[in-house]
């Protein structure tokens, strides 16, 4: 569990880091998501009228379709860049897999 200050500091530092990984960590601070569910998110599970982002049954843990509000998250998905892609994906670095890479990312942030 972060205290108050570890969450400023990590917000903070989401704003420094490369995208997709800021971005994709402040939606897991904000929705309680698991990595790969947010990693691999689809513009297609948005409903950005209903503030709704619906994680379909195939795609989590317990195999069951998970619907999360969104509030302040979708101002940290509409202020990510857009890296159009085939598949769908809100977070990809190269505009044809999902974000990848967390281990390099999180070396290269140390140091």
């Amino acid at each position: 569990m972060l205290s108050d200050d570890e969450v400023r500091w990590l917000w903070r530092a989401c704003d420094e880091i490369n995208f997709p990984f800021g971005p994709i960590t402040k939606l897991l601070v904000l929705t309680g998501a698991r990595r790969n569910e947010v990693r691999a998110m689809l513009e297609g599970e948005l409903n950005l009228r209903q503030r709704t982002w619906t994680i379909a049954a195939t795609r989590s843990k317990n195999g069951l379709a998970h619907e999360i509000a969104l509030t302040a998250v979708l101002t940290v998905i509409q202020s990510a860049p857009s890296v159009r892609n085939k598949a769908g994906y809100l977070f990809s670095t190269n505009g044809a897999h999902r974000a990848a890479a967390f281990r390099a990312q999180k070396l290269a942030s140390t140091n």
